[in-house]
């Protein structure tokens, strides 16, 4: 939830500056971002932060099913709050840009 929270709140940041490099500054900005929350996640969780990461990891047997689904419904559940909050924080005209 945190990371999806701060990369949309950098993006909205950033667009509001109405800069050209748009792209390169969300990509660099996501990449440390990235980089903290999977050295911060990977203690306690191998550093899960995507569904897809963790139905990969799954399929290949690194990651045990009935975990791997209390991953996905976590990371699930936590975008759809910061979802809901980058929308309380902004309003809608903001954030459908």
């Amino acid at each position: 939830m945190s990371l999806c929270y701060l990369s949309a709140i950098i993006g909205i940041t950033i667009v509001n500056f109405q800069t050209a490099q748009l792209p390169a500054y969300v990509g660099i900005t996501n990449v440390f971002l990235l980089m903290l929350f999977i050295y911060a996640t990977a203690p306690a969780s191998g550093g899960h932060l995507n569904p897809l990461i963790t139905f990969a990891t799954m399929t290949t047997g690194l990651t045990e099913f009935p975990r791997a689904i209390l991953y996905i419904l976590g990371q699930t559940i936590g975008g759809a709050i910061a979802g809901g909050l980058i929308r309380g924080s902004f309003g809608s005209a903001m954030t459908e840009k």
